[in-house]
């Protein structure tokens, strides 16, 4: 008895500190997911997606924010909505500072759902939803650390719609078409961050393959991004 207590307690303290975690999901994300399995620590994880992105928030200018609101109206446009249009950045900036604080919470609790639905009630896996949320808020990093790279990107072109997607492969793609929308939905970030999230799937249940994992979450994604391309296409 003495000994499986140990065992257990060894079992427990093996769990990395914050730092350590954050490093091992971009160059070790198995044993991470091996160690989380047993301890699905979340907290400070999701504290530091919510502190970061308040940061990337800060540095973004509200002038910037306006021009992107402004630049969208009209050549024609007269002073009232003009006006209405800065109203508007105004409101969407201080809304941009609750769904930072907001979404991650919602987003991991919607994935953390999802996962236990499909891969312990569907399939009988031993999974529970404290292990995915713990998934989805360490493999959630690789996101952030992608919104802190693409800042600078950002601030550069003065284009809020900056990122490090797929379309960057085919810049002669008229910008006002669908398959450009939705290529540049494409993160590479949302991407890997899916590829891991799979890769913590098979960690924490056995009867689950890597390949199967990492293809149901990545066609998830490709799937929510090609849907969400039809809407500035179609207006």
């Amino acid at each position: 008895m003495v000994n499986q207590n140990t065992s257990a307690h060894t079992a427990q303290s093996a769990l990395p500190n914050l730092l350590v975690r954050v490093v091992r999901v971009f160059i070790a994300p198995a044993s991470l997911f091996d160690a989380l399995r047993e301890r699905p620590v979340w907290l400070d994880a999701l504290l530091v997606t919510i502190v970061v992105g308040l940061l990337v928030q800060f540095m973004i200018p509200a002038e910037m924010i306006r021009d992107a609101i402004v630049s969208g109206l009209p050549a024609d446009a007269s002073p009232e909505q003009i006006e209405g249009a800065e109203r508007m950045a105004g409101l969407s900036s201080s809304f941009g500072w609750v769904m930072t604080i907001v979404w991650p919470l919602l987003l991991f609790t919607f994935l953390a759902g999802l996962l236990k639905l499909v891969y312990g009630a569907l399939l009988g896996g031993p999974v529970t939803f404290r292990q995915m949320f713990s998934a989805t808020a360490h493999a959630q990093l690789i996101n952030t650390a992608g919104a802190v790279i693409t800042l600078p990107l950002i601030r550069a072109t003065g284009d809020l719609r900056s990122t490090l997607s797929l379309h960057l492969l085919v810049p002669e793609l008229e910008r006002d078409g669908w398959l450009f929308g939705f290529l540049q939905g494409l993160s590479l970030f949302g991407l890997w961050t899916m590829i891991v999230l799979g890769l913590a799937v098979s960690r924490i249940s056995p009867k689950v393959s890597a390949t199967s994992a990492v293809a149901f979450l990545v066609g998830g994604y490709v799937l929510v991004k090609a849907v969400f391309a039809f809407a500035p296409a179609a207006g």
